[in-house]
């Protein structure tokens, strides 16, 4: 007995969507590993990573997001601030001494400082 051809479209959906899941939680992008760079701030997780980092005057500080699901910016009390994103970098150079808080403003309590000496 053959089966039915209403009955192999439910199946073959299932079978699909079943399959994308698996592709899904299986492989991707986890954004950059290893340690970072002296001038790096990864954005991550709903924090900065590190969340203090030191510099000297005149340094470019990257800010890198690694492919985290939720959006995040970069922003400093003095200006100017990053879009929010998921994906992509903010860099901002330094050219003067100071602490320099920063926060994303869509999650509270995600908070960083540069030190430039």
């Amino acid at each position: 007995m053959r089966p039915r051809p209403a009955l192999r479209r439910p199946r073959a959906l299932v079978a699909v969507a079943l399959l994308t899941l698996c592709a899904a939680a299986c492989g991707g992008d986890d954004g950059p590993s290893g340690p970072v760079p002296d001038n790096e701030v990864r954005v991550q997780n709903n924090a900065f990573s590190p969340a203090t980092r030191n510099v000297s005057v005149g340094t470019t500080v990257i800010f890198r997001w690694a492919s985290d699901a939720f959006g995040h910016n970069v922003t400093f009390s003095d200006g100017p601030a990053s879009a929010t994103q998921t994906s992509g970098t903010y860099t901002r150079t330094f050219n003067a001494a100071g602490t320099f808080g920063y926060q994303c403003t869509v999650h509270e309590g995600m908070t960083g400082t540069i030190i430039v000496s």
